[in-house]
């Protein structure tokens, strides 16, 4: 009787309302097409994503391949064309200094000639639009376009207005635009490593299982592409590890850096004492001080960190993070029977899963050369550090000093102004930080990591809880990612400064970060 008085109308209403109330909100294809969320941001990232088609499809195949060009896209083509004739790696000439007749039939991973992600595109854009310069650039200029998107996820981190500064910069940046229309493999990693950054530190913010994935994924095709990878792990790395140091115990924190930097100016001293009288006129000095000092000043990263420190938010983003997302896991439950697959989080399995996928498929060529899955994981770091000494290309320590200010201006002089405003931004939270009197709680980030966590409440900086998961407000995860980019720019100048080999290729990768 009940089912009577309703109209039929109101039942219709109500049966296509089902999606919304059991999703919360309808997804897909299922949701209307609503005009009104255009906003100004959205059209400012339509218009700035159409002109970078336009720029990077404009007389894409005009100009002549470069060496380098034609080297990868010559392997690429035969590997399209079935022509054979790929060394592997490991085999006794696979050195890439004489022509060589070749030992597989299809490709298969040789460093020389770097990772097998570009070969892959390249194969993909000569299958589906034929086999050209166009086609050959093409991976490289939707690199190029990619990373509007990439700003766009950026939002969370720095803000919608400094997201869209940084699309506009990426975009007229010389060096990028030239070299993602180029056929080498930089312009690709520069997109993975954002991959690997945006979504490791969204994942710090959300703890969203896809931010991992994503920042798995980044790192698995990175690894696929090229040697520098290991530059890339290693800043990401340590300044995430200085960080944790930094949040669970201050002392240890500055005890570390004391060492770092006490180590790397004892080794360049002694380097220059040891060095011959004389090697100031034939170069052994240079030499000398060009081997040692690289990683001498890599080694005290952390000084950079102790610098930016007290520019940091004090909140204990990395620790609440993996605590969070640790207690996660299937086996904290002792009710629940123990499992192999609760001994991680399920973040951590899909990680590990995204990044095993990936660098399986690509290295082992689909599994038709097995081999590459052990190559992968060491070929690679292999080659590049006895490519150090032998310095191809000649240039100076001061190569990138001199690139910079001229194709890269903007981003040296925004850098610049960043350096300014976090100095400033450190001095005032320290003028303005209440003292701690005794017998109150600590202020946020002093003392153990459980009395941090502890003091957030008190600290004005609460952490926001979905589900047990702490949800970090965007301007305390910004107090963070800022300071990331200033070292993650830093770090790769010292590191492509440090290396032997130095082009003007590699300028692009320390250009991101300063944007």
């Amino acid at each position: 009787m009940l089912r009577e008085t309703i109209p039929s109308s109101s039942l219709v209403r109500s049966t296509r309302q089902l999606p919304r109330q059991r999703g919360g909100r309808r997804r897909g294809l299922d949701r209307a097409l609503d005009l009104n969320s255009l906003n100004s941001e959205l059209l400012l990232y339509g218009v700035l994503f159409l002109l970078s088609i336009g720029m990077h499809f404009w007389q894409l195949g005009h100009m002549a391949m470069a060496h380098d060009e034609s080297v990868v896209s010559y392997m690429s083509w035969k590997f399209f064309t079935g022509r054979g004739g790929f060394v592997c790696a490991g085999t006794p000439d696979a050195t890439g200094a004489v022509a060589h007749p070749g030992h597989s039939d299809s490709y298969c991973y040789d460093p020389v000639y770097h990772g097998p992600t570009q070969y892959f595109l390249q194969f993909a854009s000569f299958f589906l639009f034929g086999v050209s310069d166009v086609s050959a650039r093409l991976p490289m200029a939707l690199a190029g376009i990619a990373l509007i998107p990439m700003c766009w996820l950026m939002r969370p981190l720095v803000g919608k207005r400094t997201a869209l500064l940084s699309a506009v910069l990426l975009t007229c940046s010389p060096s990028l635009f030239y070299y993602s229309r180029y056929a080498r493999h930089d312009a690709l990693m520069v997109v993975w490593a954002l991959f690997l950054v945006v979504g490791l530190f969204r994942w710090l913010q959300s703890g969203r299982t896809g931010e991992l994935v994503l920042a798995a994924a980044g790192l698995s095709l990175a690894w696929a592409t090229h040697e520098l990878v290991f530059i890339l792990g290693f800043t990401v790395f340590t300044f995430l590890a200085y960080r944790v140091l930094w949040e669970y115990r201050r002392n240890w924190f500055y005890g570390a850096v004391g060492v770092a930097a006490i180590i790397g100016l004892a080794v360049t001293i002694g380097t220059i004492i040891v060095s011959p009288v004389n090697g100031a006129a034939d170069g052994a000095l240079y030499k000398h001080l060009q081997t040692v000092l690289g990683p001498a000043l890599l080694l005290g990263g952390g000084l950079l960190c102790l610098l930016l420190s007290p520019s940091w938010e004090r909140t204990p983003v990395v620790l609440n993070r993996l605590g969070a997302t640790w207690a996660s896991r299937g086996n904290v439950d002792r009710e629940r029977p123990r499992s192999v697959r609760g001994a991680l989080p399920q973040a951590f399995w899909w990680a590990a899963a995204t990044f095993l996928i990936i660098f399986t498929l690509l290295f082992t060529n689909f599994f038709t050369y097995p081999t590459g899955f052990l190559d992968g994981w060491y070929r690679g770091l292999q080659y590049w550090l006895t490519q150090h000494d032998y310095a191809r290309g000649g240039q100076p320590w001061f190569y990138y000093f001199m690139l910079l200010p001229i194709y890269e201006l903007l981003a040296l002089v925004f850098t610049l102004g960043g350096v300014v405003a976090l100095v400033l931004k450190a001095a005032y939270g320290a003028l303005t930080r209440p003292a701690k009197h005794d017998g109150e709680p600590p202020l946020d980030g002093e003392g153990t990591a459980g009395e941090q966590l502890g003091s957030e409440e008190q600290s004005g900086h609460a952490v926001v809880y979905e589900d047990g998961i702490p949800i970090h407000p965007q301007h305390v995860v910004e107090g963070l990612f800022i300071p990331f980019t200033l070292y993650w720019g830093v770090l790769s100048f010292i590191a492509y400064s440090w290396a032997g080999e130095k082009m003007p290729w590699l300028l692009i990768h320390i250009a991101t970060p300063l944007t």
